[in-house]
């Protein structure tokens, strides 16, 4: 409003905001992708940009028998290897600690068998947490090695037995069977992002896991598992089909004890029992 000099008036303001833009990169942080946007400005889009949705692929540190090079991967050893060793660790292990015979060899059966862990990991967490997560997407394990490494066990067929647990060995043993309600089928819940396919909805979203002789028309026991970091529908399927074996051939826990000089085996190996409390052997 315009006012004469020789008039004594005073008008209220609110300043209820100052932008200012300066060209230049905001961040230089090191080994972190930095995107730029051009946005055309219209009466649907004015100031900041709520929603912007990205498809990306890690790019990590991967061993190829002789060395560690930079490479796109979504594969969970490499990923598990990252968590332990990468910037994102407040306090990174050196490579060195890591058991790379089993990282390797999971690494490669992974490839062969289309295990993915594919996940936005934006919340605060503990490494041993996060490294359980990618183990378990790729149906493994971590592990710590006598040698002081960390790697991972899993299920592998033809491991030859590392000792017979027997009473000349050990004492104190015992057993117990849990009586589990083991589920018809199980409710696999994921994130439908299979790029392959164009039915994906990039939505949580799940696939019915049966049971051996179970399906749509005679299943009436369900159980919900997630499936964190899994975005394929088949993989979704090995999940829940791996964990409803499990209940099924693992219901006995074994408990006995033994001397220091009896224990020439390690976690992840294969053992046999000869016990008369169980009548085997």
């Amino acid at each position: 409003t315009y006012h004469q000099d020789d008039a004594a008036i005073s008008n209220e303001l609110t300043w209820t905001a100052l932008r200012s833009i300066k060209s230049s990169q905001p961040f230089t942080e090191p080994e972190t992708v930095v995107m730029a946007l051009r946005i055309r400005a219209s009466h649907q889009l004015n100031g900041r940009l709520d929603n912007l949705s990205v498809l990306a692929t890690s790019v990590l540190d991967v061993w190829d028998g002789s060395s560690w090079t930079k490479q796109p991967t979504s594969n969970p050893a490499w990923i598990f290897a990252d968590i332990w060793t990468g910037n994102a660790n407040r306090r990174p292990l050196p490579k060195s600690d890591l058991d790379l015979d089993s990282l390797s060899a999971w690494a490669n059966w992974c490839d062969a068998n289309s295990f993915y862990y594919n996940r936005v990991l934006d919340a605060s967490g503990t490494t041993i947490d996060r490294a359980r997560e990618v183990a378990s997407c790729g149906l493994a394990n971590w592990n710590f090695t006598p040698a002081s490494k960390i790697g991972i066990i899993r299920d592998e067929q033809g491991l030859s037995p590392r000792m017979i647990i027997s009473p000349r060995n050990s004492s104190g043993f015992n057993f117990e069977v849990g009586a589990l309600d083991i589920p018809q089928a199980l409710r696999v819940q994921f994130v439908d992002a299979e790029i392959e396919t164009e039915t994906n909805t990039w939505e949580n979203t799940e696939r019915i896991v049966y049971d051996d002789g179970y399906d749509e028309s005679n299943a009436q026991v369900f159980e919900t598992l997630q499936a964190p970091g899994c975005t394929d529908a088949d993989q979704a399927w090995k999940f829940g089909r791996y964990h409803l074996a499990q209940q099924r051939l693992r219901p006995e826990r074994f408990r006995f004890t033994q001397d220091v000089q009896h224990l020439r085996y390690q976690r992840g190996d294969v053992l046999l029992i000869q016990y008369d409390t169980i009548l085997v052997g």
